[in-house]
């Protein structure tokens, strides 16, 4: 299916949600969301998303729509020469090596059996991750007590390079919001075009019921929090675009929670911004554990749509000050 059949579809899945959500003529919405792909560059996804038919098109003309994030994924490959797509998790990993509090090491098909094994009997329960993967596909646990486990990275290093890492465990304030998953702070920086670092947005994801991962995607809900206090300011929103004022697999009360040492928090967040200048744009997967906070990852660029779902649109701030 070409770039037109795909938008085409897109259109009539989103028109029809929209229709079901709001009500009022299909066809209306279809020519609307048409309408606003070619005036924003907002995809059918970003209509609903963003809920465009509530907002002026001054307000829409505000969005990071999915058109101008693609332009300014571009940019950042340019910048970054492209090392954070080519070079994966590895490249990411020694870049931030500083900062990576948790235990790790590079599994490929050179690693010896004796260095692995001496790592799962140090961490007993470990994650591997693919050097490529991407938004926790591939990702497994690995442990010293799982054969099965132990037999799959064996198989899987041999036709792609893993991390093998130690698990990371949530502090108690967190961890009480969802026990089976690590929920970690989604942390979003832009460095403008004078130098300034700035801490966009931040977000707390917390995972489905018995899920293992607090991805957006997986079903996992997200918060918002105050970035100068470290305070959750309202309900929670999921990939459905439903809000949720206790968190529904826990039924605990995120609104109102503070991040402890939040000021230890901004500071170790503006630390990372410099590791590489040209990362412009980034957004941080942050996980706070008993030993305070572990950086996970490095989204370079941080993506556009969990950025602006809170209702504050990035798309012109980031143009004025690229």
């Amino acid at each position: 299916m070409g770039r037109v059949g795909s938008l085409l579809k897109d259109i009539d899945q989103y028109s029809t949600i929209i229709q079901d959500e709001v009500g009022g003529a299909k066809l209306v919405w279809e020519v609307k969301m048409a309408y606003s792909f070619l005036r924003y560059g907002a995809k059918p996804v970003d209509y609903w998303r963003f809920q465009f038919w509530r907002k002026s098109p001054s307000e829409c003309d505000k969005y990071l729509t999915s058109m101008k994030y693609s332009k300014l994924y571009k940019k950042l490959r340019k910048l970054t020469d492209d090392k954070f797509h080519s070079g994966g998790k590895v490249y990411e990993y020694n870049l931030l090596k500083d900062y990576i509090k948790r235990d790790w090491m590079v599994v490929d098909k050179d690693t010896s059996v004796e260095s692995i094994t001496e790592f799962l009997n140090k961490h007993h329960t470990t994650i591997a991750k693919p050097n490529k993967g991407e938004q926790g596909h591939g990702i497994f646990k690995v442990s010293d007590s799982d054969k099965e486990s132990i037999a799959k990275l064996e198989s899987e290093r041999n036709r792609e390079t893993y991390i093998l890492e130690e698990c990371l465990q949530n502090a108690d304030g967190i961890s009480e919001f969802n026990k089976t998953s690590l929920n970690t702070l989604r942390c979003y920086t832009f460095i403008d075009k004078k130098g300034g670092a700035h801490l966009l947005e931040l977000m707390l994801r917390i995972g489905a019921l018995n899920a293992n991962v607090d991805n957006w995607g997986a079903g996992g809900v997200g918060y918002v929090f105050d970035i100068e206090t470290g305070i959750c300011m309202g309900p929670g929103i999921d990939k459905q675009n439903k809000k949720h004022i206790l968190h529904p697999g826990s039924n605990q009360q995120v609104i109102g929670y503070q991040l402890p040492n939040f000021d230890g928090f901004k500071k170790y967040v503006f630390n990372l911004m410099n590791v590489d200048r040209n990362a412009r744009f980034v957004g941080w997967d942050i996980a706070l554990t008993p030993n305070g906070y572990d950086i996970i990852e490095m989204n370079c660029p941080g993506g556009h749509d969990f950025l602006q779902v809170f209702g504050t649109p990035w798309g012109e701030y980031i143009k004025e000050n690229w």
